[in-house]
């Protein structure tokens, strides 16, 4: 496969300054990197055994050199051997997955522009690893709204009170006229109040570009794992509105299990409470946005 050497396709973008040389040196890096891992030379065709394989190849290189074009010529650098090493030669098993492909190219990108080099990280590739497409496509929310509210569905006992205070002839006290009554010990008040409850949707989260509410929850787990984002309970958006399209999902979901058959989805005599919370980028994560999304 022959692969069109990478500098004459950004020169007629930034015209004088790749003339003069200011791309040269980080472009042949990334060039030399590229062809090891990818093939050069008829004898490397091996390495690329589908047709199919050598188009996602092509649009890993297309997005990688748009985005180096957007660098600011006094901000290009050579690039990172800890980041573009690891981040090419990892890119080759994820190429067929759009998401995943464009966050390795801003990723390798990224590292020959200086402005980044106080954000970006050699983790970010092992992150991007663990990441699946729909991970990805949920960090864009963070793009568009900044915190996220989310809900907190758990199936909670209907309680029902069964103490009842006991009376006693305290004849010591009341001379056998008077009763007392007897108040129940703290161990029964424990017992009486301490509610039963069994997580439904650990993480609820709805919105116009994100309406499969199990994939959501995956997701958020999947981020918050690798410390992408921190999910805080007890906490909301001052703006209640948001939590709009939660609260109306919520009052569907409950809606339907009123039609299944009782014990069905969650025991009888349970119903379907719901906390909301807030979800916020982490540090690590901001910065990870910053780099790869």
């Amino acid at each position: 496969m022959d692969i069109t050497p990478f500098l004459p396709m950004i020169t007629g973008a930034i015209g004088g300054a790749a003339s003069a040389g200011v791309f040269k040196g980080p472009i042949q890096t990334l060039e030399d990197l590229w062809y090891s891992n990818f093939g050069y030379k008829a004898a490397d065709k091996a390495a690329i055994l589908k047709a199919k394989q050598e188009i996602n190849i092509e649009k890993l290189r297309e997005s990688t050199l748009a985005n180096v074009e957007k660098i600011k010529p006094e901000n290009i650098q050579e690039p990172k051997l800890s980041i573009i090493g690891p981040a090419i030669e990892a890119s080759r098993f994820y190429i067929e997955e759009e998401e995943l492909r464009n966050m390795f190219a801003k990723l390798i990108a990224s590292s020959m522009d200086k402005e980044k080099n106080s954000i970006i990280h050699p983790s970010f590739v092992e992150v991007v690893k663990q990441l699946s497409s729909e991970d990805a496509i949920f960090l864009k929310e963070f793009q568009k709204y900044g915190r996220l509210p989310y809900g907190k569905i758990t199936a909670v006992e209907e309680k029902k009170n069964t103490i009842e205070p006991k009376s006693n002839l305290d004849t010591a006290k009341n001379s056998g006229i008077f009763k007392s009554l007897e108040i129940p010990s703290l161990e029964d008040l424990e017992k009486e109040f301490a509610t039963k409850s069994q997580p439904f949707v650990d993480f609820f989260y709805y919105s116009n570009d994100r309406r499969e509410f199990g994939k959501n929850d995956f997701s958020i787990s999947s981020l918050s794992r690798l410390g992408l984002i921190t999910v805080k309970e007890g906490v909301r958006l001052t703006d209640s509105s948001a939590y709009t399209e939660i609260e109306k999902e919520f009052s569907l979901m409950k809606k339907q299990l009123e039609k299944e058959a009782p014990g069905k989805h969650i025991p009888e005599d349970f119903h379907l409470h719901l906390e909301k919370g807030v979800i916020d980028l982490s540090p690590f994560g901001s910065s990870f946005l910053g780099v790869c999304i």
